[in-house]
């Protein structure tokens, strides 16, 4: 999240695109609008300048993205002077990063009060950047770049939550478990608006869950279960929402065809799915969802079932 100075401070990009390359499918202006959108989610409502360098592409230019040609060999040293005017300015400012690395002259070029630094980089940082994270006044924010540019990346997410199927863990309470889900989407890059819904027998801890920013709805013990009341509200939320990220927190549900159809039309109306249940996924829900984690794990903000992991439940769930 931004600091207050920062909050509506310009923001100057710095894209590398022959490290950073535009992701399959994208063009630049999704880029471009997609790190727009993703800065403003997170908290920076600042303008937003793209520079860009690399190899002259044409539509570069058409998305108000400025681009610079670097010879090879002098790409340090631009990037240096580039940073070096850029740190001219005394008022506060943002500089995201979109690179590899940088080397060390470049980094203390950067070292500056009044630049917050931001950094999105092919893998996770390392080296200078997270040193300089822990040594400096700087700000580093390690965001993959393929994540930040990705459309849903800054796109909505509504969590739909049974908590008669996943309960609360005995040493957890609602207010625990919203900032751990938030916790969770933050770290696979879902940074846009979370909204909670929790459904089920609410009663007894109605004020708990409406105080951590959870919207209780009360399906009283006996009838329809919470899973079915949620299977009836996504079909109207898809309508609503289109281009959003939708997480369900549930039972197995791969065996039930009218749920799976509900989850079909979602996918129609260009939703990304994401799934938290008690046990892996199975069957064709796997291949249906985005992200996957046990409850286990998600109630603790814990980190999603590997891409591994579900390759391998895949090719299994097909063999049998």
């Amino acid at each position: 999240i931004a600091e207050h100075q920062y909050e509506r401070a310009k923001t100057i990009v710095l894209w590398d695109t022959k490290e950073c390359k535009i992701p399959y499918g994208l063009d630049a202006g999704d880029v471009s609008k997609n790190i727009k959108t993703a800065l403003e989610h997170t908290g920076y409502t600042g303008r937003v300048s793209i520079m860009a360098t690399g190899d002259a592409k044409d539509d570069f230019c058409c998305h108000e993205i400025s681009l610079n040609h670097f010879p090879a060999g002098e790409r340090d040293a631009r990037l240096k002077k580039v940073i070096a005017d850029l740190m001219e300015d005394p008022a506060p400012w943002n500089l995201l990063l979109i690179v590899k690395d940088i080397p060390v002259d470049v980094g203390v070029a950067v070292d500056s009060e009044n630049c917050n630094l931001l950094v999105a980089t092919p893998e996770y940082p390392s080296g200078l950047l997270l040193c300089m994270a822990s040594c400096s006044r700087l700000t580093l924010v390690g965001v993959k770049f393929s994540q930040l540019c990705a459309p849903f990346a800054a796109a909505k997410t509504d969590v739909f939550w049974d908590i008669d199927d996943c309960p609360i863990p005995d040493d957890l309470d609602p207010e625990m478990i919203s900032q751990n889900i938030r916790s969770a989407l933050k770290d696979k890059a879902y940074l846009g608006e979370v909204s909670i819904s929790a459904y089920g027998d609410t009663n007894q801890i109605q004020g708990e869950f409406c105080s951590a920013g959870i919207t209780p709805i009360h399906v009283p013990a006996g009838e329809t279960s919470a899973r079915v009341r949620i299977m009836v509200k996504l079909v109207g939320w898809a309508l609503d929402n289109p281009g959003s990220n939708l997480m369900l927190i549930v039972q197995d549900i791969s065996r039930n065809s009218a749920y799976m159809e509900a989850l079909h039309f979602v996918r129609r109306r260009n939703c990304k799915l994401l799934i938290a249940q008690p046990q892996d996924a199975s069957g064709h829900l796997l291949r249906m969802v985005s992200t996957e984690w046990r409850w286990s794990s998600l109630s603790y903000g814990g980190k999603p079932i590997t891409q591994s992991e579900r390759k391998s439940k895949v090719k299994d769930s097909v063999e049998y």
